[in-house]
Order: structure tokens, then C-alpha cells, then sequence
């Protein structure tokens, strides 16, 4: 027994110097996963214009990001598919570069992916399919994935993967998923009609229940905020003119969250609580964020929006998002304060990681399935 304790001790040991060894050769990690210092790392060359419109693209060399956006609300499978036609039956994976904020990451990440083939349409070619599952990227972090692949004849060709970004506030987009959660198309038609009624992207409405409630409508948080929507005390004030015969519960600003939750649905609930009623959760959440784009776009807060950024519509799109779930004060003082760096300093790093998740659900929302990275470089 001693003798066997002593051989599992030494083992042990191995298995330790072993594992200290390899990750110090390999480097620091990635989501993609290590860099390897062995050998010098090659700076990413700058992504190729891939296929214009008009291009006979399925005849010519693509990559394909599946999903199409990054995603930073959880875990998922990251699938890159490789188009070569100029390849005599299959693409070589030894032809793959994968790049993260600059630094290869080829080895490891080919190490992390499963590699494999699958057949292209009704030809005998196939394509080229990487998959890694369980990618993690953490919200609060910037994501620079590239991904390079020379065909057998021709240019070397780049893909970005991209994070997801609302160019319109009021745009009226369709909505592709709502995976992993299953809503209801009558919840998803009063979405819509409210988005139209305050001239608000629908698909980002969905995400941000995703993200404030995923889709409970008996969701209660920790600062007592209420519904789908997430309404607050404070919030609620600015809402309540606009709805005066919505009903509310007698004296709920002063009950505990605990309390709160052992009423919550027997006895406060949508008959007599309007925050815990669906529809006018969703109402009610569409004409806060709208009130909030009106007071930033104020003659008195506009300057505010133009310090944070030259693309006022993606500054204003990600205020109104921070204001939010921060405060619309706030959200100007940081404007005003740290200008364009207002999202990235340590005051504001609640509202960045619920601004990012929001535009990774509505990234997710918007676009099912795969997409030719290459196209959009």
C-alpha cells in the first residue's frame, strides 16, 4: 500500500511538471486558445477585400462564421467553414491561419477544434468545417479574431469575425431566432407594435428583455426592479404620467426584495402590479428607452453624445442602453468626463458588460446561422 502511494505520489508529481511545462512553452491562454512562444508570432495582415457585390461568389474562395457575430452572453459552438473551389476535392486545413488580437493562435486553436469535411451542395467537393465548442468571450473584453486561409490558386484571403452592432436605433429589422429561449409569437407581435409605436429597433427590444429578465415576466433583481422589462421604482416615475390607469400595487416601493418575492405571483402580480403584466412590461420598458433617446438628444445632453464618439448613432444607440440600467445622470457624467473612453473606465464596467450583452443577443437575434465574414471585410 505504501509502495502504491508512493508510485500515485510520483505520478502525480509528472502529471504537474508536465502540465507547468507545456503551458509555460505555450504561452498565455486565449479563448481560442495558448499562444505559442516557441516560435515567433506573425503580425496579422490586414483582412483582403474578399468578394464584391455582383461577384459569382459561390465560385470563388469564402470563409463562413457560424453564428455570424461574436456572442459574449454565454458559451457557444464557434463553426468556421472554408470554400475553396480551386482545391482539388478538399481544402487543406495546413492553409489555415487563425489570429486573436494580433497574436497566432493557429496550433492551439487548431488543437481545439474539432476538423472535419462536409460536402458542398450537389458537387463532389466539400468544404473545410472547424468547430469549437464551448467558446467563452468575455463581455468585457475586445475580441480581434481573424481568420486567414490561402486557396489552392489565388490570393490569400481574410475574414474578420465581428461583434454585432445596431447602426439604427429605430430601424425595423426581422428577427431571425430567439434561441435558447422560447417566447411567444402574441408576446413578439406586442413587441413589434410597441418598437413601431416609439420608433424602436424591435430585435433590440427582444434582447434587452433577453438580457434584463430572459423572458420571465415574474422576474424580480436585486434592486427590485420588476417584469420582462425590469422596471424600477425610480424608472417607474418617469413612465407613470404617460399610463395613468395602469394599477399599482399599494405601498410596493417600501416592501424588502424578500418580501417581494413571496407575493410574487400570488398576491402581487399583473392584475394589480403593472410591471408584472407581459404587455405592459413591454410597453411600458419601449417607452422608457424612448424617453431616454429623447432627454440625450436634448439640446442641453447632445454635446454629450458628440464627446463620446464620432459615430453619434453608436454612441447614442449604447447611452441610451447604459442609461438603462445605470441611470440616465450617470451616463452623462461619464459622457462628459471620460468622452471617448466614457463605457471603458472602472465606474462604468456594469453598464459595458450590459451594453455588450444586449448587442450580442441582438447580433444573435437578428442573424441565424452562417455568413460569409469575408463579404463584410
Amino acid at each position: 500500500m505504501e509502495e502504491d502511494a508512493a508510485t500515485r505520489s510520483r505520478a502525480a508529481a509528472l502529471a504537474l511538471w508536465c502540465l507547468t511545462g507545456l503551458t509555460a512553452c505555450l504561452g498565455p491562454t486565449t479563448p481560442l486558445g495558448a499562444v505559442d512562444r516557441s516560435t515567433e508570432a506573425r503580425p496579422a495582415e490586414p483582412p483582403s477585400a474578399g468578394p464584391q457585390p455582383g461577384d459569382a461568389s459561390e465560385e470563388r474562395p469564402r470563409i463562413l462564421f457560424d453564428p455570424s457575430y461574436q456572442q459574449v452572453h454565454g458559451p457557444y459552438t464557434w463553426k468556421v467553414a472554408v470554400v475553396d473551389p480551386s482545391a482539388p476535392g478538399r481544402p487543406d486545413a495546413e492553409r489555415l491561419r487563425v489570429f486573436y488580437n494580433g497574436l497566432e493562435v493557429t496550433e492551439s486553436a487548431t488543437f481545439q477544434f474539432r476538423v472535419g469535411y462536409r460536402s458542398r451542395g450537389e458537387s463532389d467537393a466539400e468544404e473545410l468545417l472547424l468547430e469549437m465548442p464551448h467558446l467563452r468571450l468575455r463581455p468585457l473584453e475586445d475580441h480581434d479574431i481573424l481568420v486567414q486561409y490561402t486557396p489552392a490558386h489565388g490570393t490569400p484571403l481574410s475574414a474578420v469575425y465581428p461583434f454585432p452592432e445596431v447602426r439604427d436605433l429605430g430601424a425595423e429589422e426581422g428577427l431571425a431566432t430567439t434561441a435558447p429561449f422560447s417566447v411567444a409569437e402574441d408576446l413578439l407581435d406586442v413587441v413589434w407594435e410597441a418598437g413601431r409605436h416609439y420608433g424602436l429597433n424591435p430585435v433590440l427590444l427582444v434582447a434587452l428583455i433577453a438580457q434584463e429578465s430572459s423572458f420571465d415576466p415574474h422576474a424580480l433583481s436585486k434592486a427590485r426592479a420588476l417584469g420582462l422589462t425590469q422596471i424600477t421604482h425610480l424608472a417607474e416615475r418617469d413612465i407613470a404620467p404617460a399610463f395613468p390607469g395602469w394599477p399599482r400595487y399599494p405601498g410596493i416601493e417600501t416592501l424588502s426584495r424578500d418580501s417581494l418575492r413571496r407575493l410574487i405571483p400570488r398576491v402581487v402580480n399583473g392584475e394589480n402590479e403593472w410591471r408584472l403584466d407581459p404587455v405592459k412590461s413591454v410597453w411600458g420598458g419601449a417607452h422608457y428607452l424612448s424617453h431616454l433617446r429623447g432627454r440625450l438628444l436634448h439640446e442641453r445632453n447632445r454635446p454629450a453624445l458628440s464627446l463620446g464618439g464620432e459615430d453619434e448613432d453608436r454612441v447614442l444607440i449604447e447611452a441610451c442602453l447604459a442609461a438603462y440600467n445605470s441611470g440616465l445622470n450617470r451616463t452623462l457624467h461619464w459622457l462628459r468626463h471620460h468622452r471617448r473612453d466614457w463605457l471603458d473606465q472602472g465606474e462604468a464596467t456594469e453598464a459595458k458588460r450590459y451594453v455588450r450583452k444586449i448587442l450580442s443577443f441582438y447580433g444573435a437575434f437578428r442573424a441565424a446561422g452562417e455568413a460569409s465574414a469575408a463579404e463584410e471585410t
